[in-house]
């Protein structure tokens, strides 16, 4: 039981030690790179609500693609597979 500890411990003590070291050089950006987003009002769809898709319209476009995919002809390639 004792082992157990300790090599739980040291195995969580090496991957401490690394994961510091790994850290070493990385900082947190001096800006907010979102917020560059969130100030520009000129930006595509900023003055836009959001309006969600139906379920039941996106469900009949996928079936008649479907359809239209399993209809369409197959090229000559395809058909020697």
């Amino acid at each position: 039981m004792v082992a157990m500890l300790a090599a739980g411990f040291g195995s969580g003590w090496v991957a401490y030690q690394l994961g510091i070291a790994s850290l070493k050089g990385v900082s947190q950006p001096d800006i907010n790179p979102a917020k560059k987003f969130t100030n520009d009002r000129t930006s595509y769809g900023r003055n836009q609500t959001f309006i969600p898709v139906k379920e039941e319209e996106v469900l009949k476009r996928v079936r008649v693609y479907m359809q239209q995919q399993k209809n369409k002809p197959q090229s000559k390639d395809e058909t020697k597979g």
